[in-house]
């Protein structure tokens, strides 16, 4: 799913924001240690719905259970502040191969590690 920008004055920025997006929903980004035999991967849902997603490895495989931990919002309409409101969900997915199927929240933070299997 695609995002656009919100809309800025123009004075503000020497670039329109606007004149960049649309914006991916998703962000993801990885940091490995082939060494030590893991991962992991952070992801970002920016929407305002959950989204089921798969996240695939490139060149290595997951090694066995990926540990799940997720951050949201508590439920605040967007634009509001408070991080008394900020609520930690746990727990693990089963990895087939390469692949690891997560549920994202929407307006989550979600961080997934596990070892590799860098035979694949």
């Amino acid at each position: 799913p695609m995002v656009g920008a919100p809309t800025e004055p123009r004075d503000r920025w020497e670039h329109r924001l606007t004149d960049m997006g649309p914006f991916c929903v998703l962000d993801a980004a990885a940091t490995c240690d082939l060494d030590a035999g893991k991962i992991a991967v952070t992801v970002v849902n920016r929407g305002d719905v959950e989204l089921m997603t798969e996240v695939c490895l490139r060149d290595v495989a997951w090694a066995g259970q990926v540990r799940v931990r997720v951050l949201t919002d508590g439920g605040r309409k967007a634009g509001e502040l408070g991080l008394n409101q900020v609520h930690l969900e746990e727990g693990s997915e089963d990895a087939k191969g390469p692949r690891v199927r997560v549920t994202l929240p929407a307006r989550s933070f979600s961080v997934l590690e596990g070892e590799i299997d860098p035979g694949v």
